[in-house]
């Protein structure tokens, strides 16, 4: 067992510092190539989604759809709960900008559009290429409202401030990308394998290790991008990195992961199904009329998760 568990913690690390790496050097890159930072702040939404994409594809290639469909809804799940409800504990945030109005209701209608599409028990191709072509929708929607400067405004400042070319020269730009993605696959054959392992060893569902240790550990990129923003009194971030990585992770990851291989649904219960869920429609209920998230709301997001943490204990 404790080859298994070591595994995992090193495949956790390799994913998370390969993420990193690929988010810093892709977005300074870009910001060298002259694109805006309202468009690099997409890119980073997009790259915060890499370590779910690479561990799913992996888990579903060595025959784990539970592992793969568990560690995206198990990250959806975290990304609210866990990570904006740390974040405003932090600090309460405000969301000031129309563009992130919007996204609630957009991460609530995809992941019923997802619930939807398992009602079969498995996500084929083509319901990838659904998920691909929303997808894409979205980002090019995402773009061009990001470019209103009328309505975007706040959001604009922010994001310029935030982010910024490095001084780093071109072949390290690359070299840390080349790296951070390395890392990333590398990282991620271990993570899963040692996740296999460790739930044939210990009897257990592939899927309650997708949902709980790997969930956590493949949003830690995101856990460390909104707190970051939080502290620093740019919510909008903080939201949008979280939402964002939502919308991606079941449009883009699940979908290119189907199309790729089609997956089975296995192992993932309804209380899961309800919790990515309820948890976006509780966000939508508490930012309400106001969009504002305060501690103990962000609190309460806290003791949810925690509580569910504790449900899936029952069955490891």
């Amino acid at each position: 067992m404790m080859v298994s568990i070591l595994m995992m913690v090193a495949g956790l690390v390799l994913v998370a510092l390969g993420a990193e790496g690929l988010v810093r050097g892709s977005s300074s890159a870009a910001l060298k190539l002259g694109v805006t930072p309202i468009a690099v702040g997409l890119i980073l939404v997009a790259a915060t989604g890499s370590p779910e994409m690479i561990v799913a594809l992996n888990a579903v290639l060595e025959g784990s759809s539970e592992l793969a469909v568990g560690t995206v809804i198990g990250s959806n799940i975290s990304n609210v709960l866990l990570i904006l409800g740390f974040a405003s504990l932090l600090r309460p945030m405000k969301v000031r900008t129309r563009v992130l109005h919007r996204e609630v209701p957009i991460m609530i209608g995809v992941t019923g559009l997802f619930a939807l599409l398992v009602l079969d028990g498995d996500i084929s191709r083509i319901d990838g290429l659904i998920l691909i072509g929303a997808g894409v929708a979205y980002l090019i929607s995402s773009y061009r409202i990001a470019r209103i400067p009328s309505e975007t405004k706040e959001l604009v400042q922010e994001m310029s401030e935030e982010l910024t070319p490095s001084k780093r020269s071109w072949w390290k730009e690359i070299a840390l990308i080349v790296v951070g993605f390395s890392s990333l696959l590398i990282g991620a054959e271990v993570l899963v394998d040692g996740a296999m392992l460790f739930a044939k060893e210990m009897d257990i569902s592939e899927a309650v290790i997708g949902l709980s240790i790997i969930a956590i550990g493949t949003s830690l990129p995101e856990l460390a991008t909104s707190a970051s923003a939080s502290l620093r009194g740019e919510p909008d971030i903080a939201f949008g990195n979280a939402i964002g990585a939502n919308v991606i992770n079941i449009l883009i990851v699940i979908g290119i992961t189907a199309l790729i291989l089609p997956i089975k649904v296995d192992g993932i219960e309804p209380v899961d199904f309800a919790m990515v869920l309820g948890s976006s429609l509780l966000l939508f209920v508490f930012l309400g009329t106001k969009y504002y998230l305060s501690r103990w709301e962000g609190l309460c997001f806290l003791i949810i998760y925690a509580a569910y943490l504790f449900h899936l204990a029952g069955g490891i």
